[in-house]
This record gives C-alpha cells, structure tokens and sequence, in this order.
C-alpha cells in the first residue's frame, strides 16, 4: 500500500488488503513493518491466515537478509 498512514490508513483498506492478501494462499505473511503497527496486522488477519502479528520482526527479517544471498553466492556442483 502506498500513502501516508496518518491520512490513508484506515481500517477497510487494510481489510481490503487482507482479502487480496488471502488471494495468495499463503504465499505472503504480513507482518509490521515501516508505517504499519502490529494492531494493522491483527486487522488485515480477520481477512487471511497467517499473519505475524507478535512482536519487533526485526531481527528475522535480518536474519533472512544474511541468509538468503549464500544459494546464490556459491557454485553450484
């Protein structure tokens, strides 16, 4: 979603998002992130399952930033 929360947010449009979310079977977990808060997450999850809505994801997001670039970093057989 592209706007500014303050003004756009609100709580169809995350619902909105929710049900294009679920639209993916899964493939996409939303979690807070820049301009969203958790209570977002918990209302996009009334639309599709799952949602990461526990805590500062933070540290699994670099997690996955430090692990994702070795498959393609190393030769392959």
């Amino acid at each position: 979603m592209i706007g500014e929360p303050a003004r756009h947010k609100n709580e169809g449009l995350l619902r909105a998002h929710g049900r294009a979310l679920a639209a993916s079977a899964g493939r996409f977990i939303p979690v807070n992130d820049i301009g969203t808060t958790q209570a977002d997450i918990r209302v996009i999850g009334r639309e599709t399952s799952p949602v990461c809505a526990a805590g500062d994801p933070s540290p699994l997001t670099a997690l996955g930033v430090l692990d994702r670039p070795w498959p393609v970093c190393w030769p392959r057989g």
